[in-house]
């Protein structure tokens, strides 16, 4: 009777380290290379667009509110001129880019930022397949110049003190990143076609901002052009 109980013992861990190795490599392939951005930038025609987020919770964390550019700057601690330029890495939530400091704009609380900062934009890649943006947010493109309207990062000091970085996100998921050079209308997008999961990376990776509402369009048009009058 031992025998056979000492046998059906065997049996049942040979059973969990089996199916642990599954799960743990299934777990595994899910985040191979998901570090470096870009590799899903690469195929982003693979990662499908999904906006998440109910305004109540976007306007929680960012202020999506915001009515024109004199509010967005009293509201920013930090208004620069920027190049992505540097190392990015993808976070569940979020990915936290390097950007090289142009110039400054404003810089209300003399941060001693040098010629470059850590930005995290509230957008992901997930599992090899998604693209999540949150409130319409789209990641900044390498060598593109942009306008960023930022508030920094509010971190334990623990956290700080090991990271020895100064990290900002964007005032709003909509109305905080300008592109210099860019003259085009944004695009209103269909939401239904969103959630319905036909558009990739690659057909708005272009886009400043992802919008679903002609009225956001407006405001950002607006806002930008008065952005874009700080850089004179």
């Amino acid at each position: 009777m031992a025998k056979i109980n000492n046998r059906v013992f065997l049996i049942i861990i040979v059973l969990l380290t089996i199916l642990g190795g599954y799960y743990g490599i299934t777990v595994k392939s899910s985040f191979v290379d998901n570090t470096v951005v870009m590799n899903e930038i690469n195929d982003g025609s693979n990662r499908i667009l999904k906006i998440v987020g109910s305004d109540e919770f976007v306007n929680s964390y960012f202020n999506n509110k915001i009515k024109n550019e004199n509010e967005l700057y009293e509201n920013s601690e930090l208004v620069v001129a920027v190049k992505l330029n540097g190392d990015r890495t993808n976070f569940s939530q979020s990915i936290l880019s390097e950007v090289e400091v142009l110039d400054i704009i404003n810089n209300r609380n003399n941060y001693d930022i040098g010629n470059k900062i850590f930005v995290y934009e509230p957008n992901n890649f997930m599992y090899r397949s998604k693209y999540y943006s949150l409130g319409g947010y789209n990641i900044m493109e390498n060598e593109k110049e942009y306008i960023l309207y930022l508030e920094k990062l509010i971190q334990p000091d623990d956290y700080t003190s090991k990271t020895n970085k100064l990290i900002f996100k964007p005032v709003s998921t909509k109305f905080s990143k300008f592109e210099i050079n860019n003259t085009n209308t944004p695009v209103i997008m269909i939401k239904e076609d969103v959630d319905a999961g036909l558009y990739s990376y690659d057909n708005i990776r272009n886009y400043e901002v992802i919008f679903t509402k002609k009225t956001d369009i407006s405001l950002f048009n607006k806002i930008k052009r008065d952005a874009l009058k700080r850089l004179n």
